[in-house]
């Protein structure tokens, strides 16, 4: 199928495209919401600005996919693969992306409102200056990411590894940092100008 077929196909009712290969397939600005692209295979693809808000891309493959601008609110990402994919400016408001992968993706300037990223691997991703307030990232491996003027507002954090990871001026404010790991947070984290006011750190404790 190519991105002709589905759009038409999509234009005539149809919503249910799960495991439908379109790897590298051009599909930028294209209005799809709604769909259900579950474990189909967009590697490669750009869905630059595309509306797939309220859909469900459970176990899709978005390695390295384009998607930066795109509208993913309120749609099922869980599990799904995003290394290396193009967030910027996307929009992932009330997502679910438990356990997916995004290593190494870029969502810089992402809107993120109250994400859920629960045992999502987040290795070495670049997520400046993005709004995580009220997220999930409970149990999330964030070794090594970029969090640099994120807000973290309210942000459940606990259990997370953030080894190498680098928060400066970030708002960390009445965040939940319990059972984070403390050695790796505090030894490798880069905290410089960070907010830390009623943070629940590693150990339980309460800062003020």
């Amino acid at each position: 199928m190519n991105a002709k077929e589905l759009v038409a196909e999509y234009d005539n009712g149809r919503r249910d495209f799960k495991r439908v290969i379109l790897a590298n397939v051009n599909l930028e600005k294209a209005s799809l919401k709604e769909i259900n692209f579950s474990e189909a295979n967009l590697s490669g693809a750009d869905l630059h600005s595309a509306q797939l808000n309220d859909s469900s891309l459970v176990e899709a493959n978005l390695n390295k996919a384009n998607l930066a601008g795109t509208n993913l609110s309120w749609s099922n990402l869980e599990r799904a693969n995003l290394r290396g994919a193009n967030l910027e400016n996307a929009s992932l408001v009330m997502a679910n992306l438990r356990s997916a992968d995004l290593s190494e993706a870029n969502l810089t300037h992402a809107s993120l409102g109250v994400v859920n990223l629960q045992l999502a691997v987040v290795q070495n991703a670049k997520l400046d200056n993005i709004d995580l307030k009220e997220s999930d990232l409970s149990g999330a491996d964030l070794k090594g990411v970029s969090l640099k003027n994120a807000n973290l507002e309210e942000a459940n954090l606990s259990g997370t590894d953030l080894s190498g990871a680098d928060l400066r001026g970030a708002n960390l404010a009445w965040t939940n940092l319990k059972g984070a790991k403390m050695g790796s947070f505090f030894r490798k984290a880069n905290l410089k100008d960070a907010i830390l006011d009623n943070t629940t750190m590693p150990d339980g404790t309460v800062s003020k």
